[in-house]
């Protein structure tokens, strides 16, 4: 019985490779620039020694004072301090939990891997170089 309906094998896709390969080459660039950005944040890590090479100081951080960061405590104000470091905003920020309370906050600007400032939001600036 003929229905006068003709069936005709398709054509091939030849844009369904090239749509393919497309579609990776612009997942692999987003996971490439979230890669980058996620490095630039975490990138930095404040742990290890520190000394104050500026003129200014706050807490046990004067000029010419070794401060440590271990990963929970740091001696910014007294010998057994808790932190936590971490970036908000694009800002790198330190909240210090001293012996007597209080949660005071720095914003800590890094110049490089070995270099940083911080400061309290007023004028105290203080200069530290990472030692040993």
């Amino acid at each position: 019985m003929n229905t006068g309906i003709e069936f005709r094998k398709a054509a091939p896709n030849k844009t369904g490779l090239i749509g393919k390969v497309a579609t990776l080459i612009i997942a692999i660039a987003i996971v490439i620039t979230f890669a980058a950005c996620s490095a630039g944040a975490s990138s930095f890590s404040i742990e290890g020694k520190w000394k104050n090479t500026g003129s200014g100081g706050f807490g046990q951080m004067q000029p010419g004072a070794i401060v440590t960061f271990n990963g929970n405590n740091c001696n910014v104000y007294s010998p057994n301090d808790t932190y936590a470091f971490y970036s908000e905003n694009g800002k790198y920020k330190l909240d210090v939990t001293g012996l007597l309370g209080g949660t005071p906050s720095f914003t800590v600007t890094v110049i490089d891997n070995n270099h940083i400032s911080m400061t309290t939001g007023l004028s105290d600036v203080v200069e530290l170089t990472r030692v040993g």
